[in-house]
């Protein structure tokens, strides 16, 4: 619901849930995450229209994450549990949006930002310097490409994944695995636009997302 009323400014705190497609009001029964999918065939009740899978591929991965970081992070408190929830949940949010639009809502950049920041606040010396390595980035590419490279929401959430990172070992993993998954992640956008390598212009932040997830359940980061 947030990925698709934020980039269009939409009330997404009172207006109720309808079908994109006729327009008509849902019920309790069509918003049972997964359930109410899979019993309507992934068509909505009213219009028979099909309905996105994306909603479906969001809710289980939102449901999986959900439940992974708490087992994950169990034993280093409750602080850790909290922080890596409310930021994966948004960040998944952020990187499924960052997809499809090439641009990310301040709302949901700010959230994952302020909620790793307060809870782990002192990592905030990685935070800046991982924040300060993105700016870089971005003004090379400006300076020598004439174009950006990088987007600001990139930089910013940038820093709340130096939140999570506790030294020099830790940095070095995120930036390989971000390398890696950002080299992957262009070759798939690339075929899901049929865009030439030169041409590209993909959103970076569903790679740094994900490397921050694979490594937030492989219990490397802050820990």
């Amino acid at each position: 619901m947030l990925i698709w009323r934020l980039p269009r400014h939409e009330n997404w705190v009172t207006k109720p849930s309808y079908c994109p497609n006729c327009g008509h009001r849902l019920g309790v029964l069509d918003l049972i995450p997964i359930v109410s999918y899979v019993i309507l065939g992934g068509r909505c009740r009213y219009c028979k229209q099909p309905i996105s899978p994306r909603y479906l591929i969001v809710e289980l991965i939102s449901a999986t994450l959900w439940g992974l970081v708490p087992l994950v992070y169990a034993n280093y408190g409750l602080y850790y549990t909290i922080a890596y929830s409310v930021f994966v949940f948004f960040s998944l949010l952020l990187a499924v949006e960052d997809w499809y639009y090439q641009e990310v809502q301040s709302v949901l950049l700010y959230i994952p930002l302020v909620a790793v920041g307060v809870l782990v606040w002192q990592h905030w010396p990685a935070a800046l310097l991982l924040c300060v390595m993105f700016l870089i980035l971005y003004v090379f590419a400006l300076v020598v490409f004439k174009k950006e490279g990088l987007g600001d929401g990139d930089i910013i959430y940038a820093a709340a994944c130096g939140f999570m990172i506790t030294g020099p070992m830790q940095l070095g993993y995120f930036l390989l695995v971000c390398s890696a998954v950002g080299i992957v992640t262009a070759l798939l956008y690339a075929v899901a636009t049929h865009s030439t390598i030169k041409s590209l212009r993909f959103p970076f932040l569903p790679a740094m997302f994900a490397s921050t997830v694979i490594l937030i359940l492989c219990g490397i980061l802050a820990v």
